[in-house]
């Protein structure tokens, strides 16, 4: 993995300042993902910052090798009154490498006048993209 974040007591916050993170998968086999949000944990810009997350899979991996993994309820990615703006490269060789992947509840959202970006992009697999069935606020 490259940049994993998980538990209900793992919390990056930020007041009035922007959050930055970018991961990059690396590995063989399969779950190489480049940023994996789980479990809970919660990443928040609680003033006027932004959240940007932008994550690759690795490419020398098999399946499920994820740009952006965002998963499990209570886990969130929000801005009080800044933008969120989520890029993700899915790479490897199998199935399911997706740009960007939310799953079971997880939740991500921008208030205020922020907006929310989701920018999933295409790794070497051609099919790789969005992949949720989650809400976005």
């Amino acid at each position: 993995r490259g940049v994993f974040l998980d538990g209900t007591g793992t919390t990056l916050t930020s007041v009035n300042g922007d959050i930055s993170i970018i991961g990059q998968g690396a590995g063989t086999s399969f779950d190489n993902r480049g940023i994996y949000i789980s479990g809970g944990a919660k990443v928040k810009a609680t003033g006027s910052g932004n959240v940007t997350l932008d994550g690759t899979g690795s490419a020398a991996g098999t399946d499920y090798n994820y740009g952006v993994y965002i998963k499990q309820v209570d886990t969130e990615v929000s801005a009080a009154s800044g933008a969120v703006a989520i890029t993700g490269h899915g790479a490897g060789s199998g199935t399911d490498n997706y740009g960007v992947h939310m799953y079971d509840f997880a939740k991500v959202a921008a208030a205020g006048s922020g907006r929310l970006l989701k920018r999933p992009a295409a790794g070497v697999k051609a099919a790789a993209g969005l992949k949720s069935r989650e809400r976005f606020r």
